[in-house]
């Protein structure tokens, strides 16, 4: 029988898997894939470290943004 916290590394392995295929990504989804707060990438826009696209009420970010914060 799985414990919970086996159960939380399946479905955390299911998002990013899920979130390793888009091209864009929500803040959430963003922070998320680098292992931060959401108010770290929200941060880091406000700053224009990372650029961002209002889309409605939310902002999207391009994946090959955050790549390029890394390289």
């Amino acid at each position: 029988m799985e414990t919970i916290q086996q159960k939380k590394e399946i479905v955390n392995q299911y998002n990013l898997d899920a979130i390793n295929n888009k091209d864009f990504l929500s803040v959430t989804e963003a922070s998320q894939l680098i292992g931060v707060s959401r108010w770290i990438i929200q941060r880091m826009i406000q700053q224009g470290r990372l650029k961002a696209v209002p889309f409605g009420r939310k902002h999207i970010v391009a994946r090959w943004q955050i790549e390029n914060l890394f390289n």
